[in-house]
């Protein structure tokens, strides 16, 4: 498989708060030079600093909406998004343009990048797709096997080939963040999803890891092609008791951290810029994705409901909101 030629860059810098937060350097990746009229478009200086002054301009719904992410199919119109200065646009797997080429792509995202430079801050929007194995929202686009059946070659180095192959037309889009890879440890035929897995022990997804790499480059906005990659889905998602879609996953802590989080865990180790959280969301049993029983995790007991991730598509609940104000200079 030969690597198609870097793209040219769509994407903006990103801002200070997103650098720190997914752990690129205070450099400004490959573009156009921007004039750096306050502390925080500058990218010499350091990004605490940078963060610190634009933290400082930043009112509670500016906050507030750095934090929101949003089907791109709801946001109509795109206006909505520089009215509540929406952080990221995501879409889903269902989620497209018309028609579906790569240049209705680039150009969508284009707009609502001119919409997020266009508040008075200026803080780009975080697009991210799901390009699991392939850009495959974009007709044209390479697709590659599932990962069970990359698994099946247990060729780390082509991993991260193809990572760098889906990466190449992703960013060619303009698109900065991918929800890939995959990490879950399948265990039970019955999971729906099993086609997900790069294998049912643990080693072989671990292994496979390399995608992040392949995605991302050896660091994180060091060229053209580089994609914020994700660790997903959750720990334990591979292991649900019955095989239940998005059940719960009941295990003693040693054997869910002997299975399901090595691949997790080496994930970290390359740098993954972003991980899903430990649920889709709270209500009144456990949470779909959710292990069970916490205390096999957690053993003071249950994770407290505030501290639960909450499900994208639910309102900033009051105990957000007090929690942010509580921050200097909110």
């Amino acid at each position: 498989m030969s690597p198609s030629p870097a793209p040219t860059p769509r994407r903006p810098a990103l801002c200070a708060a997103a650098l720190a937060v997914t752990g690129l350097s205070g450099a400004a990746p490959p573009g156009p030079a921007v004039s750096a009229a306050l502390p925080y478009q500058d990218p010499a200086l350091p990004v605490a600093d940078r963060v610190t002054d634009l933290l400082s301009r930043m009112t509670l719904d500016d906050k507030l909406g750095q934090m929101t992410q949003v089907e791109k199919d709801t946001l109509v119109p795109h206006s909505d998004l520089a009215a509540h200065r929406t952080g990221s646009v995501l879409s889903g797997g269902d989620s497209t343009v018309s028609p579906t080429n790569a240049r209705t792509w680039a150009d969508t995202y284009d707009s609502l990048q001119r919409t997020a430079l266009g508040t008075p801050l200026g803080i780009p929007v975080i697009y991210g797709i799901d390009a699991v194995h392939g850009h495959n929202a974009v007709r044209g686009a390479t697709l590659f096997p599932h990962n069970i059946g990359l698994g099946t070659t247990r060729d780390p180095a082509l991993v991260q080939r193809v990572g760098r192959a889906v990466a190449e037309e992703v960013a060619g889009t303009g698109i900065d963040w991918s929800f890939a890879p995959c990490l879950c440890v399948a265990r039970n035929d019955r999971w729906g999803r099993t086609y997900e897995s790069f294998g049912e022990k643990p080693e072989l997804p671990a292994s496979m890891a390399t995608f992040v790499t392949g995605m991302q480059g050896q660091t994180l906005g060091g060229d053209g092609a580089s994609v914020l990659a994700t660790a997903r889905h959750h720990l334990g998602d591979g292991g649900t008791t019955g095989g239940v879609d998005q059940g719960d996953t009941q295990l003693p802590e040693a054997e869910l951290r002997a299975i399901h989080l090595p691949p997790f865990q080496e994930a970290v180790r390359r740098g993954v810029g972003y991980g899903h959280g430990l649920t889709y969301g709270t209500g009144g049993g456990p949470a779909p994705g959710a292990v069970a029983d916490p205390g096999a995790v957690r053993p003071s007991g249950p994770v407290p409901e505030s501290l639960a991730m909450r499900d994208s598509g639910s309102a900033v609940d009051e105990t957000t909101r007090r929690a942010l104000a509580a921050v200097p200079g909110s």
